[in-house]
């Protein structure tokens, strides 16, 4: 199984930032890269290199992360050399503000316990109480969707194992489309599953103690 963003305890002061905040930076960090320039994902770079060091996070947990996300980049391109080949500068560039976010989410996942996350998003969306959304909901969500990610790595490597056995290849467009049915597929399976465990087990958004990590 690929542990993204595992938690790890360590003595740094990202470590020790109330997940609150960490939260509300990463917010703001994925809305200005994708509105800066190519001279400012630069900044961003050495401010990613930065933020991995300051948390102690090894580089080899990146490059590990970093991987399953090797598969989308290649397909992205691959899609715009198809498709769009004169925009290829502008898919190289939506590529490289993905890999920063998906850093960034890393580097989060990293420092902050899930229970701590979790708590955190439930304090900050205590506002959309007056619009009838419970907190607790936005919270519970947040946290299947954090399980699902190294689930989804796995689903992911599954098909494109069965698709290259069979003699496949990404580089034909009717096997990219079966693969995203594939996985579409799987994901509406799982998803299915989780809300009837929670059907099953009388789920309510009120009356339960914190989520704990």
């Amino acid at each position: 199984m690929n542990n993204f963003g595992q938690y790890r305890f360590k003595d740094t002061l990202i470590h020790r930032m109330d997940a609150r905040k960490k939260l509300i930076a990463i917010v703001l960090l994925s809305l200005i890269v994708f509105i800066v320039k190519a001279y400012g994902l630069l900044l961003f770079t050495a401010g990613a290199f930065w933020l991995t060091a300051a948390a102690k996070v090894p580089p080899k947990n990146i490059a590990r992360n970093m991987k399953p996300f090797l598969f989308f980049s290649v397909f992205l391109i691959t899609m715009y050399l198809l498709f769009s080949p004169q925009e290829l500068v502008k898919g190289i560039l939506a590529v490289w503000r993905f890999l920063l976010l998906a850093v960034f989410s890393s580097v989060l996942l990293y420092t902050t316990s899930i229970g701590s996350m979790i708590n955190a998003v439930e304090s900050l969306a205590q506002p959309l109480r007056s619009v009838n959304v419970k907190p607790r909901n936005v919270a519970l969500m947040l946290a299947m969707a954090i399980r699902f990610i190294p689930l989804l790595f796995e689903e992911s490597a599954s098909v494109k194992d069965a698709i290259i056995a069979r003699g496949g290849s990404f580089r034909q467009p009717k096997i990219i489309v079966l693969y995203t049915k594939a996985m579409l597929g799987r994901a509406f399976r799982r998803a299915d599953r989780v809300a009837d465990a929670l059907v099953s087990r009388n789920y309510t958004a009120e009356g339960h103690t914190k989520f704990a990590g």
